[in-house]
């Protein structure tokens, strides 16, 4: 729990401070994380590695991956990986927001970032982030049909 004390004064010189004293954990933790991924016409080989990262102060990357291959991502097709509550994705215990602890208001912004096991390209149609079952994206690929590849860039910022 996290306590401030604000003063609230006036540009009157007579007139007396007011002090507040306001508590709470200004905390928001995160439960579960969907990437809703899509897809173009270019899918990742299956010995690409595919990584989802937060920044700021609780920032992290979680490795989506829900199958045997290094990534699930295929043609044309549109998947959501689950961390947390519900999760689908491989290893869930080291792809969890609730271990360590993440806070949704320290979170600044997302990335998707591949590590090529081969120089085929991966074309990303959309990309949203979903935080704690919200309706709303938190965050998105602001351009669609994106092109990760060695070549190209490793890594896409969601706005």
């Amino acid at each position: 729990q996290e306590t401030a004390l604000i003063r609230i004064s006036s540009n009157d010189p007579s007139a007396h401070f007011v002090d507040l004293l306001a508590s709470g954990t200004g905390r928001v933790p995160i439960s579960q994380i969907i990437a809703r991924i899509e897809t173009g016409n270019q899918d990742p080989d299956s010995n690409t590695k595919v990584f989802l990262g937060f920044d700021g102060k609780h920032g992290r990357e979680f490795r989506m991956r829900t199958t045997d291959d290094a990534n699930p991502f295929r043609q044309s097709t549109a998947l959501d990986i689950v961390f947390g509550s519900g999760a689908n994705v491989r290893d869930e215990d080291i792809n969890d927001p609730t271990e360590p602890q993440m806070d949704q208001n320290r979170i600044t912004g997302a990335y998707i970032r591949i590590e090529p096991g081969q120089e085929k390209p991966w074309e990303i149609a959309s990309a949203e982030i979903f935080i704690n079952g919200s309706g709303t994206p938190m965050f998105s690929l602001k351009l669609p049909n994106i092109v990760l590849e060695e070549d190209a860039g490793e890594k896409v910022s969601l706005g």
